[in-house]
């Protein structure tokens, strides 16, 4: 068995604080205990240790200022803490720990008057050790283990295989120990058990907590802890363990383990040596939160803290822990006061010199236990709000009455914990106690010799001056953490009554304003916070600018399950919001298409009983409840939409509700309005940094060749960047309004003008300046894509959008100087981003030639390009598209082109509509020769020479950029065995590519014959008709394709008949009657999937989209099969750049 020693050193003094650790003390009225072995074995200096509280009204001292033990509420100020609440433990050791030049270890343990040992706990009333036989008024003396416990430490032999160095132990049994040789009596402590952890025999003792310099012992200390290993003795007490008890005819009888988790184990806190201190790195003293274990004690159980402090030297190396009876005596490393010249120069040279070593010290353990104090069953009813239990913090106040002098090694007045943070879900049991018997000569304010406190609230820490709460006089909203005006009354004034308002004798019982008519403990109950904020604590008795100060913070914030349960009710209204704003969005705001995926629904079994003469039960929630039929197929043809708006409204609800309760009004931010700027404001930082991802088209190409195209409407992705640009406008306008609100308060509550909130500080102007630029990329967005004439000068639309839009990197660098936190929310986006960048600068610099140009009817440039020699190919997909630079016009102008050519041909080309009032593409036009230049054009560059096809080895002076390809809905033509292809005008771009690429892959023989195309070109008039019919021409006249493809040409324009020429293909004047196509589609095609493709206009894709639905075979007639395998659906896809 490992057998480990709890060590310390002469001066390694271990006094607790909190709660009051009592050093032997009781109700002396000195600085110094009376009795050093009234209870137990400390080890400390004799000045340290707080009186037992009392509870006399107003005191417990005579007109002589004596006390008096038998006054009412003597020695009865007991504190009183609530089963599962947590208790702050606060200690100072002197010499220091988690230093290299010793090993340390801390032992936090609690005994009740429950146990078999420690059947009556009390502090007592006289300050004798009590005695070990039969006496009269036995229960006057102090006790804590009880005379059972001792009478097995007086008769059990000790433990005989421990290092006792050259001590001369005088007794066999286990009162003897190195550190007490003597077998010296403490009240009834046995010293064994005492000095070595953990114990091998039964103890009165629970675990709490653990630390030590060698964190490779913890799972020892917790697998032998008897909270959860079982502990025994032997009936015959000269043997001491299981094995040698049994051997000898003894029978070892087990006491049980507490049967509670095992005691925490860390490091210790750092401290320094010769110093009773904070803790390294901190400004509080070491610490450790108690929570008192819950469902154990009986209601009222009296108990007492004990914390032991153990080190030792490094002189016991190599195996400091592990040192044996085999190192006592003189094979011991270390001897008492050794004389030598340890230097070793010779003797009168160097030495010889003697070494100061107590060997009964050179390991040593000192000990404080606290005053007695109950536990209390917790109370029934709490209030928890959304929580499923309430935690309840001890605000307490420690220290007692004196300078820091008179009182040291014990500490002056404080509250602890020390700026404490709970929730409006928690409870605060603010009590504290204190004694009636310090010493007459300390110093103080009050009736002398006495300890009192209270608790008002401040407005600043800097100031002495506590907050009026006057209701006729002053309004004062969230200045206190409770708005029970009984109990802020209460805690400021205690309750006293018998005040004389004339009395001016601050030494008098009747001088209330230094609470002398109040007791030294005062217990106010439970106080659940109210309000959110942090709230600066005064205690007015004990404040003394220069001499001493008693303030704290308390902060109260919204418990996380609060926040979650808001949320999670923000969420599912924000969704229902967001499903309503989804109808309304889809009934008068035109759609822009997408695919419509069909959701199979699980079956909903049937928990109902059998009928007899039933053939068949309901198998769908459809057939269970058939007016939830029109909802299914709503929510079938709209999941992606429905399910990206209701997760970004869960995002925008989420944002603002953790900005709202994450920021609560503080001592820097006490103005009501600002949570709401907050929420807000995290509500910007998320739209600010979800508008850059619909923009990035490398990102949304790749998502395209992912599942993840089946889930999210990508086909969207400009809407989503509009709404959540529409989002961002919201917010800001409630970020403002909440801070402009904040400053109006300020200017009215705090003489804070509104200007120097606004302005004399960073955040003001940097929002100033983001919201103009914002404002100005806002309204850009509103330009179409034409030449406007503004004073006499000539602007394009698309131009001025790109120009303005760039300010969104200026935007994003203010930011980050405007919040702190925004960097958190921006770093990945921005990441992001700069790939997308990155990626777009590789592939915006490949420069074309142009091989051909010209125009193929009424404003329509075809152009035709190939890669520079020494490139690969282009390579891309029928249906996507590119983005065309032309340097002359603007060497960082781009415009988004659908390739018009098929993979397989050896160039790839577009076709452009060229308006002279379009502006970038006419001057294209100009560019390339097919238009005059005007005189008040902007200048565009030298006169370029077009190639044809007769001259491709010559040089063009016509320098193309593309970058691209770039994805598109109408790649996912070969997903389907039938498609119907709808171009309007110069839509029929993606569809020419898509027509060719089928078209050659069949005669190379790549491609079997197997896609059925109805193609549908709706086009103005003639002249755009003529366009693209030689192209037309070609497709229909390729023997493979005649029996699958089906051309529709529809002019809806005014066209003079005889100009008609006949074609091999369906020509109509006028608009396609889609009821009729998609009615007859949906025979001819029962029980397929039909997709459905559209590059045209808002109105025509509400029509496909209307028409899709209404022809798509209703899921309620299929969902009874338990699949879709029955239904004919139409899946409609629009393109959007």
């Amino acid at each position: 068995m490992i057998l480990l020693l709890l060590y310390g050193s002469a001066k390694a003094d271990c006094y607790m604080h909190n709660p009051r650790g009592s050093n032997n003390k009781l109700h002396e009225q000195s600085n110094t205990v009376t009795n050093n072995q009234r209870l137990f074995d400390s080890q400390n200096n004799n000045d340290a240790g707080y009186q037992a509280g009392d509870a006399c009204i107003p005191n417990c001292l005579n007109n002589n200022n004596q006390y008096q033990i038998t006054y009412p509420g003597a020695g009865e100020g007991v504190m009183q803490y609530y089963e599962g609440s947590y208790l702050y433990v606060e200690w100072t050791n002197q010499h220091g720990s988690m230093i290299s030049r010793l090993q340390n270890q801390f032992v936090l343990d609690y005994m009740c008057d429950d146990g078999i040992y420690s059947d009556d706990i009390r502090d007592g009333v006289t300050t004798n050790t009590i005695p070990t036989t039969p006496t009269a008024n036995l229960n006057t003396y102090g006790q804590h283990e009880n005379q059972l416990w001792y009478r097995l430490c007086q008769t059990r032999q000790r433990n005989k295989g421990l290092f006792t160095a050259d001590q001369n132990l005088q007794g066999q049994t286990a009162q003897f120990t190195r550190q007490n040789a003597a077998g010296t009596r403490r009240g009834l402590e046995c010293p064994e058990e005492r000095d070595y952890y953990p114990y091998w025999h039964p103890t009165p003792w629970r675990d709490i907590w653990v630390c030590t310099s060698m964190p490779t012992m913890c799972q020892y200390y917790k697998d032998n802890s008897q909270n959860v290993v079982d502990r025994g003795n032997c009936t015959i007490p000269d043997y001491n363990n299981q094995k040698e008890c049994v051997y000898n005819g003894g029978q070892w009888n087990f006491a049980g383990k507490w049967n509670m988790p095992p005691p925490e184990c860390t490091i210790c806190p750092a401290t320094r040596n010769n110093h009773n201190g904070n803790a390294k790195g901190s400004l509080n003293a070491p610490s450790y939160m108690w929570k008192i274990p819950e469902g154990i004690h009986k209601d009222g159980a009296k108990c007492i803290l004990r914390i032991r402090y153990n080190i030792t030297t490094n002189d016991l190396q190599p195996d400091t822990w592990n040192i044996f009876s085999d190192k006592n005596g003189a094979n011991s490393p270390v001897k008492t006061n050794p004389v030598n010249d340890f230097v070793g120069l010779g003797a009168n040279v160097s030495g010889p010199i003697r070494l100061n070593i107590n060997t009964a010290q050179f390991g040593r353990t000192f000990e404080d236990r606290s005053h007695v104090f109950q536990i209390r069953k917790r109370p029934s009813g709490l209030n928890c709000g959304l929580s499923t239990s309430c935690n309840i913090y001890n605000l307490n106040v420690r220290g007692r009455r004196g300078n820091i002098v008179q009182v040291y090694p014990a500490v002056e007045y404080d509250f602890v914990p020390p700026d404490l943070t709970v929730t409006k879900s928690d409870y605060l049991h603010i009590q504290w106690t204190g004694a009636d018997s310090n010493d007459q000569g300390n110093d103080g304010n009050g009736k002398q010799g006495t300890d009192r406190s209270n608790l008002v609230i401040m407005p600043d820490l800097g100031k002495n001056f506590p907050t009026s709460f006057n209701p006729l006089t002053v309004s004062n909203t969230y200045a206190h953490f409770t708005n029970n005006i009984a109990k802020i009354a209460e805690l400021a004034f205690l309750n006293q009554t018998g005040c004389d308002p004339t009395d001016t004798n601050t030494q008098s019982n009747t001088f209330c304003p230094l609470l002398n008519r109040a007791p030294a403990y005062y217990n106010f109950g439970l106080i659940q916070p109210e309000n959110t904020g942090t709230f600066k604590l005064l205690n007015t008795r004990n404040n003394a600018f220069s001499n001493r100060e008693i303030k704290t913070t308390l902060t109260v914030t919204n418990d996380v399950a609060t926040i979650a349960g808001s949320s999670a009710i923000a969420v599912v209204g924000m969704s229902v919001l967001s499903a309503a704003g989804f109808l309304l969005f889809r009934k008068f705001k035109k759609p822009t298409g997408e695919e419509y995926k069909t959701v199979k629904l699980k079956e909903a079994e049937s928990d109902g009983e059998s009928v007899a003469g039933d053939d068949e039960k309901p198998k769908t929630l459809v057939d269970k409840y058939p007016f939830l039929a029109p909802l299914v197929e709503w929510y079938a043809w709209n999941q992606q939409r429905v399910l990206f708006w209701v997760f970004f409204g869960c995002c925008q609800a989420g944002s603002w509700m953790y900005g709202y309760f994450m920021n609560p009004p503080s001592d820097k931010y006490p103005a009501p309005y600002f949570p709401i700027a907050k929420g807000f404001g995290k509500m910007l930082d998320f739209n600010l940094c979800f508008i850059l991802v619909p923009v990035m088209r490398n990102f949304l190409s790749f998502l395209r060749t992912t599942p993840a195209a089946d889930k999210l409407p990508l086909d969207d992705n400009i809407e989503i960047h509009k709404w959540t640009a529409y989002t961002i406008i919201l917010a800001s306008i409630g970020h403002i309004g909440a801070h402009f609100a904040d400053f109006v308060w300020f200017e009215n509550y705090m003489a804070q003008p509104f200007y120097w909130n606004a302005l004399a500080n960073i955040a003001g102007p940097t929002g100033f300046v983001v919201t103009g630029m914002m404002l100005l990329m806002y309204s850009s967005a509103f330009l179409q894509r034409k030449i406007y004439k503004v004073f006499g000068r000539r602007y394009d639309g698309y131009r001025t959008f790109l120009s303005i839009h760039k300010l969104w990197i200026p935007v994003y660098v203010i930011l980050w100087f405007h919040g702190s936190q925004f960097w958190q929310f921006s770093v990945f986006p921005l990441m992001f981003m700069a790939i997308e960048k990155y990626i777009q600068s590789r592939r915006t610099k490949v420069d074309v030639k142009v091989i051909e140009a010209k125009m193929t009817g009424k404003d329509v440039l075809n152009v035709k390009m190939q890669l520079l020699k020494g490139r690969k190919k282009f390579r891309y997909k029928a249906g996507q598209y590119l983005f065309l630079c032309c340097p002359d016009i603007n060497e960082t102008e781009y415009h988004p082109f659908t390739i018009t050519s098929a993979p397989e041909d050896p160039y790839f080309s577009c076709h452009i509509r060229c308006r002279q009032d379009m502006d970038w593409t006419y001057r294209l036009r100009q560019v390339t020769g097919f238009a005059p230049e005007n005189k008040d054009d902007i200048n565009l560059g030298s006169k370029t020479t077009v190639m044809s096809e007769d001259n491709l080895e010559q040089e063009s002076n016509l320098l193309l950029r593309v970058d691209g390809p770039y994805g598109s809905a109408s790649e996912e033509v070969f997903d389907y065995d039938t498609v119907i292809l709808v171009g309007a005008g110069i839509g029929v771009t993606p569809f020419i590519s898509i027509l060719k690429s089928i078209s050659l892959k069949i005669k190379s023989g790549v491609q079997e014959n197997s896609i059925k195309i109805y193609f549908y070109w709706i086009c103005r008039d003639q002249a755009e008709f003529d366009s693209f019919k030689d192209f037309f021409d070609e497709i229909i006249n390729i023997k493979e394709l005649q029996n699958n493809l089906e051309l529709n040409m529809y002019v809806t324009g005014e066209m003079n008949l005889k100009n008609v020429r006949q074609a091999a293909y369906n020509q109509f004047s006028g608009r396609p009657n889609w009821n009729r196509i998609f009615k007859e589609k949906a025979v001819k095609h029962k029980g397929t999937s039909i997709g459905v493709f559209l590059c045209g206009p808002a109105p025509i894709a509400a029509q496909l989209a209307a028409a899709s639905k209404q022809h798509s075979t209703k899921r309620s007639k299929t969902l009874h099969k338990g699949d879709d395998t029955g239904r004919t659906v139409f899946k409609f896809h629009k393109e959007n750049f």
